[in-house]
């Protein structure tokens, strides 16, 4: 029975999937149908336009006289002639506008096909009627809505049928006109004296018929639109019908079956019954039964006999039952398929769906690729950044290393060359003591010399006055009358120039004692007279005399000659040594010249060196601002994830656990893996909280799923730091009885949970024992969420979660911002101090902090403030530094962008340390809102907000109005 009723299900199963691709074909030759329709539609309203313009240009045509005149007609032209149709519908119409002078083919009507005969017309009626009647055999299992659907389309088929031999009539009449006009010429004279109330009519008439005409298409459209809506509302009411019936069927033919299997097995159980009975009787019959025995056997028989053949009659009442359902089952299959075939567009729409969800699967493979691409680009990109990291560490490094090396040799160079500058100036001090020494001895040498050069002078004149006194002297001898003996005694030794030279001497002497020889003179004056023998004594006196003062001349001409070589072997000497000081001076100079050019070369280094450091500042600079930003990223997306009630949790779950038999077997003590032992896992990581206990598992081979989790962060204040430093411990232990004994360990460093951010990770630890082996592995995952918004923040931002109410401004509140902010024109933002900074990661001293402030909206509105980097007025090692004075003015515009921005916005003040290696290093962060200064153009936010870890900051904001 259950073959049969499978058999039975498949075979309705094929027949509805059969009348369904029926009604499919059905419902696609209807739409082709409709379509069909909707273009004959179109081309009825084509051929009206074009009879309209046809009925126009005829009318037109009435107004030409024979001499070309043309006659106005005095009411305002018809709605269809101010279409701007230009082009000709025909090639007579086109003959007619190209050739107005033919006057006798100016006012006929072309045909609406210049290939179309004058009973175009009546064959397009007939196609036309032949169309309808061939489109009027509806398929006999569209329903009753099809017949709705059929009712209509007749309506419409006869409103267009009127429509076409209305058209098709007053086509027949504008010919009948247009050839009696040809036919009577003279009938062309009385239209043009025709009264201009008969054309008025005409026109009237034409207008009337077209907007009869206008309102039958008008009406159509209506129709057919109606029939198309109550069509769709029958098949998806028919579709709703459809499926409630089947599932009632569908459920009903479930309850059946389970019924009659129910039925089905209690037989069965009953027909072994009886067969173990029969089979117990037949034994007792073999033995030597008992009479009374038997007896009751007998009756036993008889009475499951009586049983078996009320089962026999429930049996057949069940399979009539069976057959019953069956046929009201093939009943309800019928109807089941005559509702599958109105369900003709819920197939079609089905299979359009599977269509396009095969093209949502493709684009979703290529989706993925497209995932699994950006996944790898984005490994890429942190590789690219942590690689980044560490050349920002090594540049540091190599600055650090390159500014000491530098400053070491500059230190050593200037050195070097500050002691060369003192040698130089000591050796040219002493130059100049020499040259001026030597500059003195020459002007005494030289005033000697001039000296000299007038005492010989002077004695060339005193010996030119010898002479002369000499040769007076010798006249006065020789007057006397001297005698020869005395003469010759007197100068027998003498010659011409010792003469010359005692009288020098003489007169050198004389002048010295000039006054004394006059006294001496004036004494001796009153003596007696001189005999002959004094006479012999004065001539010899003087010769003694001039002997005397040849050796005193040529005394002290030795003395000059030699004083005189000794001066210029001075002045040659102090002339080579002037020479020598010269060029020691000289050579001095070009060492100077050396030192200062070796000392611009090094100055030129260092700038080079400080421009590159300084550069390498603005990198390591633009990487922390990056970093920064990201972290501000990744604190809103923190805040606006969803999903937890807590601020910071850190969780861990050990997924599975592997043994390496011999190892853990010795470990814990156990024969193998299957042996039953108890064990579990505990876990010790931050200091400020507890080891925790996992639960104890009975096997090694049992599912290992523990979790522990550290929630409550932001309230104990864990920083990034302490997890950093911390080593998370999984420790497996052995429970006996109420002791435990440590059987192995795993390690996890805090440092990997920073890459597990809001994202599981999952990860391998080996567990070691107490020898150092290995004795196995667990599969851990773990994860942070909203941890690093409370630990570095302290609060959490807005939360758009909180209530709609928060985070929207109507329309009055934005008009009422906007008119009290007209006159803004920027957003002034100034840092005026902080205080109590924490000291610098690098041996605790003190840090040189600058601040990066950039601002943000939870709504992404757009951004009026730019990222800013605000350097202390003194770049001094301090934990109290005061900022520039000057603030930093940000252009904005007032819109209602502004608006929300400065509702909703914040501006995030984030503190560096420039000396720090870590670039992702902060010494403070704080949040300031802006919601405050939309309360007037005057408004003033002066605030001094709490750091974290340490420290505070005075910031301002406020308005700058424009004249």
């Amino acid at each position: 029975m259950q073959r049969h009723g499978a058999a039975v299900a498949v075979t309705a199963e094929r027949d509805v999937e059969d009348r369904l691709q029926r009604a499919l074909h059905e419902n696609i030759v209807l739409k082709l149908q409709k379509n069909d329709l909707e273009e004959k539609l179109k081309k009825l309203q084509t051929q009206f336009r074009r009879l309209v313009a046809d009925w126009r240009r005829a009318q037109g045509g009435s107004g030409f006289s024979r001499g070309s005149t043309i006659l106005r007609p005095c009411c305002a032209p018809s709605p269809w002639a101010m279409e701007p149709s230009a082009r000709p519908h025909s090639a007579a119409e086109a003959d007619s506008r190209g050739a107005p002078a033919a006057p006798s083919l100016g006012g006929l009507l072309p045909p609406l096909n210049p290939n179309q005969s004058s009973q175009t017309a009546c064959g397009a009626s007939s196609t036309t009627a032949k169309t309808w009647k061939r489109q009027e055999s509806p398929p006999g299992t569209t329903g009753v809505a099809a017949g709705a659907s059929e009712a209509e389309l007749a309506a419409c088929k006869a409103a267009l049928a009127h429509a076409q031999l209305e058209l098709q009539q007053l086509r027949s009449s504008a010919l009948a006109a247009i050839q009696a006009r040809a036919t009577t010429p003279l009938a062309l004279k009385n239209v043009t004296t025709m009264p201009a109330d008969a054309s008025a009519a005409i026109l009237e008439a034409s207008k009337q018929e077209a907007a009869q005409l206008r309102s039958q298409l008008q009406k159509i459209r209506e129709e057919l639109n109606a029939s198309v809506l109550a069509q769709q509302q029958l098949r998806v009411q028919s579709n709703q019908a459809m499926q409630g019936m089947q599932q009632q069927l569908e459920t009903q033919y479930r309850a059946s079956i389970d019924t009659l299997t129910r039925e089905k097995q209690e037989l069965i159980l009953k027909v072994r019954l009886a067969e173990a009975e029969k089979q117990a009787k037949s034994s007792v019959e073999a033995s030597s039964p008992d009479p009374m025995e038997m007896a009751t056997l007998h009756g036993e028989v008889h009475r499951k006999v009586s049983e078996v053949a009320l089962l026999n009659s429930h049996l057949q009442y069940a399979q009539g039952q069976v057959e019953t359902l069956k046929g009201e089952c093939n009943r309800l299959i019928e109807e089941l398929k005559e509702a599958h075939a109105a369900h003709a567009d819920t197939k079609r729409a089905l299979f359009t769906l599977e269509h396009e969800a095969a093209s949502l699967r493709t684009q979703c493979r290529s989706m993925t690729e497209v995932e699994l691409a950006l996944q790898r680009k984005t490994e890429e990109c942190s590789n690219t950044e942590q690689e980044l990291l560490k050349l920002a560490g090594s540049l540091q490094t190599c600055q650090r290393e390159t500014e000491a090396a530098v400053r070491l040799e500059f230190q050593s160079r200037l050195t070097e060359v500050q002691e060369m500058r003192d040698t130089a100036e000591r050796e040219r001090r002493e130059v100049e003591r020499r040259l001026l020494s030597s500059q003195h001895d020459l002007a005494e040498l030289r005033r000697r010399l001039e000296n000299t050069q007038g005492d010989l002078q002077l004695y060339h004149g005193e010996v030119a006055k010898l002479e002369k006194e000499k040769s007076a002297i010798s006249a006065q001898i020789a007057l006397a009358g001297h005698t020869a003996a005395a003469v010759a005694a007197a100068g027998a030794d003498l010659t011409d120039e010792d003469v010359h030279r005692a009288l020098a001497v003489a007169a050198i002497k004389k002048r010295g004692s000039r006054t004394q020889k006059r006294e001496a003179e004036m004494g001796l004056g009153g003596a007696g007279t001189v005999d002959g023998d004094a006479a012999a004594a004065a001539g010899a006196a003087p010769a003694k005399e001039a002997r005397d003062a040849l050796d005193l001349f040529e005394a002290l001409a030795w003395d000059g000659d030699w004083e005189q070589g000794q001066m210029r072997e001075a002045l040659a000497t102090a002339a080579m040594d002037l020479e020598l000081a010269q060029t020691r001076c000289q050579q001095m100079a070009e060492q100077v010249e050396q030192s200062r050019e070796m000392l611009r070369k090094v100055s030129d280094e260092r700038d080079t060196l400080l421009e590159e450091s300084i550069a390498l500042r603005g990198r390591v600079m633009h990487v922390q601002t990056i970093f920064a930003k990201q972290q501000l990223q990744a604190y809103r997306a923190a805040a606006t994830a969803s999903g937890l009630g807590t601020e910071g949790l850190i969780s861990f779950s050990i997924r599975g656990l592997q043994s390496q038999e011999a190892a853990m077997c010795r470990s814990l003590g156990i024969a193998n893996l299957k042996a039953p032992v108890s064990f579990f896992f505990t876990l010790d990581g931050l200091a400020d909280y507890e080891a925790m206990m996992g639960p104890t598992l009975r096997a090694l081979d049992d599912v290992v799923d523990v979790r522990f989790q550290y929630e409550g962060l932001a309230k104990d204040a864990v920083t990034l730091a302490t997890i950093e430093e911390t080593v998370f411990c999984f420790q497996l232990h052995c429970a006996a009885g109420e002791t435990s004994r440590l059987v192995a360990m795993a390690e996890l460093p805090g440092a990997a949970l920073l890459n597990a951010r809001e994202v599981p990770v999952e990860d391998t630890l080996p567990l070691i024992d107490g020898e150092g082996q290995t004795v196995g592995s667990i599969l851990v995952e773990f994860c942070c969420a909203r941890l690093v918004l409370p630990i570095l923040l302290g609060a959490p931002l807005s939360d758009p979660r909180a209530g709609a109410t928060t985070f929207t401004l109507s329309a009055q509140e934005i008009k009422s911002a906007m008119v009290a902010l007209r006159t803004v024109c920027y957003l002034r933002i100034q840092v005026f101090r902080a205080e109590g900074l924490a000291g610098s990661l690098e041996g605790g001293t003190a840090p040189q902090p600058y601040v990066f402030y950039t601002a943000t909206s939870p709504l992404g509105a757009l951004n009026c403030v730019r990222d800013t980097v605000v350097h202390p007025s003194s770049r001094i090692f301090t934990t109290d530094p005061v900022f520039d004075v000057v603030p930093v003015d940000h252009r904005v515009i007032v819109d209602p962008a502004l608006i929300r921005f400065v509702a909703f916005g914040v501006v995030s003040f984030v503190l560096f340390d420039e000396r720090a290696t870590n670039v992702q290093a902060n010494i403070g962060v704080v949040e300031v809102a802006l919601r405050p200064l939309l309360n007037s153009p005057h408004a003033i936010i002066r605030v001094t907000e709490r750091l974290h870890p340490q420290g505070t900051l005075s910031v301002g904001l406020s308005w700058v109005s424009g004249v």
